[in-house]
């Protein structure tokens, strides 16, 4: 049982007293760095037959050192994680009448089990850097993996400029994907480098800066060149945010806009599939081919959506009914249309509530260590909300993870202890300090 008691400034420890959270002890760090392992997994060896068993055991491992930290205690679940998990029940009673659709529907579950695993075991911000340390060292197994055909589109580009059949998919077989692999690659590279203490940042920042560059650049997705747009004018605030003078705060934040507005600038002019990313804005989002088509998908989710207006066409509905044969490209899109009124307003809750928390906690001025990282992660929850507007996103197995981390993160800060805590200190009160009993 955790008590108060009253100690010296000095006495309170640096990490606790930066992130004003109580330390979940070694079993919360274990658990952490387990589930860490699992969702740093899936972009390298999910797409391989051979080594996709490696991304579940981990998974198993996460969930189940999860599942140990249930003995000290069953934490408070955060809303975002209570609905999510609400819409996929939702689903699962919907297939009662159909087990065709079960296997599907298994991924989709496995999903929700890992997430919910990463909201009881990531509940600090040490738990949150060593996930997004882990996610950034990713870049250098996967540049190497994908060496040869990355060094080979840089040669052909001083030869000729290169066509829409070379964009780099990679082990990742999906061009889209590799984008927004890049652009988590290089915000997780920031998170690190803003938020680290110790010199292994800089290694971390390094690599994710310059593995997720490579892999968006040689992408074309726009979708990653939205989020690295997004992630520019997110820099500065980033790099400023904690700063206790607010004149140097806006100052910092003015110049390193200007910076990185000249730096994108000039990484947008050298891209190699320039006109590809400019079409939709110079001529319409029809103009191109796969742009109408996913123009032609959003109409057909509002057809569907009409008529099963309230519970939606049940789980993979759009898939089953539109004539596509796949997902309609929009997580907002495939909810209505699977779930109706009643799955989109579910949906909207996971999206909203947490970034409405963390713009709250970005914006304290009582705890600065607690607003930078909160800052980070209100970068990854746009990031998040922003490809959750042309891609399918509820059963990703690296966002939904990683947004159930931040959201325990978030359910920590919440808590009456917590929420003692931050509460601003009286002028010549002593510092409290957590300690275990």
């Amino acid at each position: 049982m955790a008590f108060y008691s009253l100690a010296r400034p000095t006495d309170v420890p640096p990490f606790a007293e930066a992130l004003a959270l109580p330390d979940s002890g070694r079993l919360g760090l274990v658990a952490a760095s387990g589930c860490a392992l699992a969702i740093a997994s899936v972009p390298i060896f999910s797409t391989s037959e051979s080594f996709s068993i490696i991304p579940q055991a981990l998974a198993v491992l996460g969930a189940g050192l999860a599942a140990l930290t249930l003995l000290k205690g069953i934490p408070r679940l955060h809303v975002s994680l209570l609905v999510f998990g609400t819409l996929v029940l939702f689903w699962g009673i919907s297939l009662l009448s159909d087990s065709e659709l079960w296997i599907e529907y298994q991924s989709l579950l496995k999903v929700c089990l890992l997430a919910f695993a990463c909201h009881i075991a990531f509940r600090s911000r040490q738990h949150l850097m060593l996930l997004f340390g882990v996610y950034a060292a990713t870049g250098a197994v996967t540049v190497a993996l994908n060496w040869h055909q990355l060094q080979g589109l840089g040669s052909s580009m001083e030869i000729s400029q290169l066509s829409e059949k070379d964009r780099f998919a990679g082990t990742f077989e999906n061009a889209n994907t590799a984008g927004i692999y890049g652009v988590m690659l290089i915000l997780s590279g920031l998170i690190i480098g803003f938020n680290g203490k110790n010199r292994a940042r800089w290694p971390l920042l390094t690599i994710g800066l310059l593995a997720g560059l490579a892999i968006c650049f040689f992408s074309g997705s726009r979708k990653a060149m939205l989020g690295l747009g997004l992630i520019i004018f997110l820099i500065p605030w980033m790099a400023a945010s904690g700063n206790v003078k607010k004149g140097r705060g806006v100052f910092k934040i003015i110049f390193l806009l200007f910076l990185s507005v000249v730096l994108g600038g000039l990484l947008f002019s050298q891209l190699p599939f320039t006109d590809r990313l400019l079409v939709p804005f110079r001529e319409g989002v029809t103009a191109e081919s796969s742009g109408a088509t996913r123009f032609a998908m959003l109409v057909k989710v509002l057809e569907l959506w009409g008529t099963h207006p309230v519970l939606g066409c049940g789980f993979e509905g759009f898939s089953r009914l539109s004539g596509f044969g796949v997902y309609s490209h929009t997580t907002f899109g495939e909810v209505l249309c699977n779930g109706g009124l009643l799955g989109l307003g579910l949906i909207s809750v996971f999206y909203l509530v947490p970034l409405v928390q963390l713009w709250r906690l970005a914006k304290d001025p009582v705890c600065p260590g607690r607003s930078q990282i909160s800052t980070g992660l209100l970068a990854f929850w746009l990031l998040f909300t922003l490809f959750s507007c042309f891609a399918v996103m509820f059963d990703s197995r690296e966002f939904v993870p990683i947004g159930a981390a931040v959201c325990g993160f978030l359910q920590a800060n919440r808590s009456p202890v917590s929420s003692s805590r931050f509460a601003p200190r009286p002028k010549g009160a002593p510092a409290l300090r957590m300690a275990d009993s």
